[in-house]
């Protein structure tokens, strides 16, 4: 018997028929302290690799699992995956090599679609009182497997999950109900920090391309202040790169009449 999905989005507030109310107060103690645990490893993280380092090393601490992994993209179509980022016990050693392709395995393609097939809900594999029987996981002595897929609003998912090497751990609701709340928070904090890193490399690259442009670039405020000046344009006007910021336009200008007509334009443009 394959992967089953199980747990609920909704929070620690639902719980099964017949759990008792110290049990249901005592998991969403739990829930909420993991929760805060995760929430601390993210925000200490400056970029996508320490974040993804982080949370899989705090959420393979809260549960005692013997590896939490992370990889991308989780597409059944897709010819290769990566295995980002990871967290093991000394006992249960995982992927040898991080960030290296991978064969997509008929076996990891099944993992992907049933993930895919409910977003940000935790799937357990194998069903409880059933072998495993999925290749993959056997060549890394996995016993129980928990895992969803993530979802962030930056480039294709992700898959994350849970690995118990030692026992055939059976995966009890509260354990599902906080998987699907991590996974949401890491997918989340993965959009955020994504978008972050787009972003600076759009701005590395316009950096790039402006100061190795042969045309001269400045950039003025309306009083005539150059506040940018790139590499050739400090070599039009003769001077050494970074030696025009802070100085006015007018300074650069060889005559009078050159400056009044500046100055003229300054006031038409932004009077």
């Amino acid at each position: 018997m394959g992967p089953m999905n199980s747990g609920s989005s909704d929070g620690p507030r639902r719980v099964p028929k017949g759990v008792s109310p110290e049990e249901a107060a005592d998991a969403y103690r739990w829930f909420l302290d993991s929760l805060e645990q995760l929430d601390e490893a993210l925000q200490a993280a400056e970029s996508v690799n320490e974040m993804l380092h982080r949370a899989m090393e705090t959420v393979r601490g809260i549960y005692g699992s013997d590896r939490a992994w992370i990889f991308h993209p989780c597409d059944p179509a897709a010819p290769s995956f990566r295995v980002t980022h990871e967290s093991n016990h000394p006992d249960h050693p995982g992927a040898k090599e991080l960030n290296v392709p991978v064969p997509m395995t008929d076996d990891m393609a099944s993992y992907c679609r049933t993930a895919l097939a409910t977003p940000g809900r935790a799937c357990v594999d194998p069903v409880p009182g059933e072998p495993m029987e999925n290749d993959i996981a056997l060549r890394f002595s996995v016993q129980s497997m928990l895992f969803l897929s993530l979802h962030p609003r930056v480039g294709p998912p992700w898959m994350f999950g849970l690995h118990q090497c030692d026992h055939p751990r059976v995966w009890a609701w509260r354990d599902r109900e906080l998987f699907n709340r991590l996974g949401r928070r890491i997918g989340d904090a993965l959009t955020s920090t994504l978008y972050l890193e787009q972003a600076r490399r759009s701005e590395t690259r316009y950096r790039t391309l402006v100061n190795t442009v042969p045309l001269g670039i400045q950039v003025t405020d309306r009083e005539g202040v150059i506040r940018f000046s790139n590499p050739a344009h400090a070599a039009l006007q003769g001077c050494e790169d970074g030696t025009l910021v802070g100085r006015t336009i007018w300074e650069l200008m060889a005559d009078d009449e050159h400056r009044e007509r500046a100055r003229a334009y300054y006031r038409e443009l932004f009077e």
